[in-house]
Order: structure tokens, then C-alpha cells, then sequence
């Protein structure tokens, strides 16, 4: 990679340079975990609570996406 003025980067910056951006993508995608897994115990929540008032097409409804989130986890794990 070239930078400023086109000087070459010699190897340790560009190793330097390569790990910072996978170490950005690493906590992009555990920040990205960790909101999916808070949408899941909200989920989880609110399926008691639909299930308490007997509500159940509301519940299975609920429970499809329980389904669809921890697939997404599982995908980016």
C-alpha cells in the first residue's frame, strides 16, 4: 500500500496497519453479537409474556423470530 507522497510502506507497517483493521472488524462484529443477543433476551421476554396471556398466534409468531435471531448469531459466531 502506498501512502503519503507514494512512499512504499515497508512490511511492519503494513502489518501494523493490517492487523489494526482486523482488530476493527473484530469488535464491529462482537458489538454486532452483543446487540443481537440483547434483542434475544428481550425476545425471550416478551414470548413470556404473550404466552402468560394465552395469546398463542402472537406467540408463535415470537418464537419464529427467536429462531431467525439466534440464527444470525450463530452465522456471525
Amino acid at each position: 500500500m502506498k501512502t503519503l507522497f507514494n512512499r512504499k510502506s515497508n512490511p511492519k507497517e503494513a502489518l501494523r496497519e493490517s492487523k489494526r483493521e482486523m482488530n476493527q472488524a473484530t469488535r464491529g462484529l462482537e458489538k454486532e453479537i452483543g446487540a443481537l443477543q440483547l434483542e434475544e433476551k428481550k425476545l425471550v421476554a416478551e414470548i413470556k409474556r404473550t404466552a402468560k396471556t394465552g395469546n398463542e398466534a402472537a406467540t408463535k409468531i415470537l418464537a419464529r423470530q427467536l429462531v431467525r435471531l439466534r440464527q444470525q448469531i450463530a452465522n456471525l459466531q
